[in-house]
């Protein structure tokens, strides 16, 4: 942690197996979370606070397994809340990138989908991105569909162009997706959504 942070640590909980709040010499409260994309996340957070639409924790301090991130203080969900968030991912979207799938400055060539490979290859036209380097990477892995299973996802990726209308700019800013528990509902409402 010192050789992250530049700070020692004075106390440590476990929040899971792979994340844990630190308290550091200087009285900080962080999450230190041990991933193997520390590098990648790194450097999405900090593109996303870049555009100033969206609050998300300030980035401590990383290394090649090691993501630490200021630690924000919980607080309630509420209607008024996720009218709050929502307004600021639409403004995160708006903010743009200079093309779809475009990777944060600064990131590795590659990422993760949870626990999958991920490239950052980026395209002019969304359909096309989203057909080639977010489903038949993953369709070619998906042991679990059958043969017409996969054959309907095949379809859709050879008429998906077709299929999703005109194009619909701007690129936007990729970020991971926001299911309840990747939420943090922040107790300062600058701080995050």
């Amino acid at each position: 942690m010192a050789e992250i942070t530049g700070l020692e640590p004075v106390s440590v909980h476990g929040l899971s197996s792979s994340v844990w709040e630190v308290e550091l010499a200087d009285g900080d409260l962080v999450v230190a979370k041990r991933t193997e994309g520390a590098a990648a996340e790194a450097a999405g957070l900090e593109w996303l606070a870049e555009s100033g639409s969206v609050p998300v924790p300030g980035v401590r301090g990383h290394d090649s397994r090691w993501l630490v991130i200021e630690q924000i203080e919980p607080g309630p969900a509420s209607p008024a809340a996720a009218e709050r968030f929502g307004r600021q991912l639409a403004a995160l979207h708006a903010s743009g990138a200079n093309a779809f799938g475009e990777a944060p400055p600064g990131a590795p060539p590659s990422g993760w989908i949870g626990l999958a490979a991920m490239d950052y290859a980026s395209e002019a036209s969304w359909p096309r991105w989203y057909a080639e380097h977010r489903i038949a990477p993953y369709l070619s892995r998906a042991t679990a569909l059958s043969t017409a299973d996969k054959g309907i996802f095949e379809q859709v990726c050879a008429r998906i162009e077709e299929l999703a209308g005109p194009e619909e700019p701007p690129e936007t800013r990729l970020h991971g997706e926001n299911w309840r528990g990747k939420m943090h509902w922040a107790a300062d409402e600058k701080k995050c959504g």
